[in-house]
């Protein structure tokens, strides 16, 4: 089954294709750009967000610069209103009719849909299963380019649970990252007193995933002794419980809201068992390194995340021991993660 507000990967013919749902075009996304088949690149072109809204939902791209303002949400849309239409790109704000989708289900175990636009009565079908295929709005048939396979990653075997060694919790929205929970609601977001988001543990799945490949800076077990190999620390972060930081090249760099830079450091506190990480260690993207805890300054279970960019060595991936926290340049990691919500 999808979850609402999740991204995803979508290929027809049942999961069955090499081609997946793609964006046409470079840079920016802009109005009317067509959707296409296109071969597997983990691109932002090729994932799309299951928005809800009033009697349906609506397919946004991850290229959309805004998850929160609909004049910035390019959904998939007809141009046209007949059998034949052309699938594009369009805002979805004011075009509630032309962007109104139901997911119809075929074989919830397997993440198989029929791609309804309700208000005309259509189905999204390719022209045929070949790169660069043109996508149009057809009447509904019994064929299987009319099925669509959602899937979490395109490496995940058509799994839209997002549970995969390669999604960890959700393909991110802006590049090459994964959630690092599958539980997508906060109890306490980004503020100046607390420059992180505070993630509830109310999933089945607890584990705390790396956002992105990386090498580990420092450890911390809950007594607030350090792993060997680090440096002396200020006594302060103690509270932070079981603690990993992993050094990345940012996976956000060249996007708005504060993300640029060179590099980028990701921080998981309070997690539940000591580190088995190490610094210097390399960790992959969606690998499991904890579970979600209480241990440190903590009332109940939740993850502490927060996110670092800039371009000092200090963030460098082969840079490993500890930095003040209110010395790194942080930013709020909604921007980055934006199905998480109170």
């Amino acid at each position: 089954m999808y979850t609402f507000e999740r991204f995803y990967y979508f290929r027809p013919y049942r999961g069955k294709s090499n081609y997946w749902l793609n964006r046409y075009g470079e840079g920016a996304i802009s109005s009317h750009q067509k959707a296409t088949l296109y071969t597997a690149t983990g691109a932002a072109d090729q994932r799309l967000q299951v928005h809800k809204v009033d009697g349906g939902c609506q397919l946004i791209s991850a290229l959309s610069t805004d998850f929160k303002d609909e004049t910035k949400m390019f959904g998939l849309n007809i141009y046209g209103s007949k059998a034949g239409s052309v699938c594009d790109f369009f805002p979805v704000y004011n075009n509630f009719d032309d962007a109104l989708i139901d997911l119809l289900t075929v074989d919830a175990a397997n993440s198989l849909y029929r791609i309804k636009l309700i208000k005309h009565n259509l189905y999204l079908t390719p022209a045929s299963n070949a790169n660069n295929a043109g996508l149009t709005w057809e009447t509904a048939s019994n064929a299987d380019n009319q099925v669509w396979q959602l899937c979490a990653s395109q490496s995940s075997g058509g799994s839209s649970g997002g549970d995969s060694t390669n999604s960890g919790g959700g393909v991110g929205p802006y590049g090459d990252y994964v959630y690092p929970t599958v539980s997508r609601k906060y109890s306490r977001t980004y503020s100046y007193s607390h420059p992180a988001m505070d993630i509830r543990d109310i999933a089945q799945d607890h584990n705390v995933y790396a956002i992105a490949d990386g090498i580990v800076a420092y450890t911390q077990n809950s007594s607030g002794s350090w792993k060997p190999g680090t440096t002396s620390h200020d006594n302060t972060m103690e509270s932070m419980g079981n603690c990993i930081a992993i050094n990345h090249v940012n996976p956000f760099n060249g996007h708005s809201d504060n993300r640029s830079g060179a590099y980028a450091r990701s921080i998981y506190m309070h997690m539940a068992e000591n580190p088995t990480v190490r610094p210097g260690d390399t960790v992959k993207k969606g690998q499991i390194i904890g579970t979600i805890g209480t241990t440190g300054v903590s009332s109940a279970n939740h993850l502490h995340f927060s996110i670092s960019v800039g371009n000092g060595s200090s963030l460098a991936p082969g840079q490993t021991g500890w930095i003040q926290i209110k010395f790194l340049p942080d930013f709020n990691p909604v921007y980055a993660f934006p199905e998480y919500s109170l």
